[in-house]
């Protein structure tokens, strides 16, 4: 049975914070404004971890980089939703607000396909 890539434990605790996200601001319960914030700086140390390893994983080095440019793809998607949707501000109920979250959810999905492809090369 092919190993685990450690890349795949990060993936997923930050997969599982934008679902925590989604579900709050999607639920919005008491005080999910004040979790919001606080959920989002906990994603973007996840996403900082992930960074580091990326940039340190020499498969992904030798495979034209696939993780590493999806991240660079969600991470330019997830500053934009975030700069455009503060936290203060946000209505989750527009349809511009939805699409954005769609882009985001989309280049997670992008992350999660590149290092399956990455898994599947290395076999």
């Amino acid at each position: 049975m092919p190993q685990r890539h450690p890349l795949h434990d990060v993936i997923a605790s930050l997969r599982s914070c934008q679902r925590v996200i989604s579900k709050l601001s999607g639920e919005r319960p008491d005080d999910w404004r004040r979790k919001l914030v606080a959920e989002r700086r906990v994603l973007s140390e996840r996403m900082q971890m992930l960074v580091q390893c990326v940039a340190a994983d020499p498969v992904d080095r030798r495979r034209d980089r696939p993780v590493g440019k999806a991240l660079s793809a969600l991470r330019s998607a997830l500053a934009a939703h975030q700069a455009d949707y503060p936290a203060v501000s946000l209505d989750p109920a527009t349809p511009a607000f939805r699409a954005s979250a769609g882009r985001v959810r989309a280049a997670f999905n992008d992350v999660e396909a590149a290092m399956a492809a990455l898994d599947h090369n290395n076999r």
